[in-house]
């Protein structure tokens, strides 16, 4: 259900949201790897927690922590 929701998101939200959580980069390093502001990659990783939480409705957290990990919960 997450990976399909995720595979749905626009092109450079999808990018960008993978490499954060999947790939465990920052969004400094994200921003630098992709030549775009901090505060892009940031709107970017917003607007994904924003679809998928639509998505998923209240599954989205519980999905999201159990499959990237507690850390995103500060994210979100």
């Amino acid at each position: 259900i997450l990976f399909n929701a995720i595979y749905e998101l626009p092109p450079k939200c999808q990018q960008i949201f993978l490499m954060s959580k999947k790939e465990g980069l920052t969004n400094i390093e994200i921003s630098e790897y992709l030549n775009v502001s901090k505060k892009t990659v940031e709107g970017q990783i917003t607007k994904a927690f924003g679809i998928l939480r639509e998505k998923l409705g209240n599954k989205f957290e519980v999905i999201i922590i159990v499959v990237f990990g507690n850390e995103t919960r500060e994210l979100s």
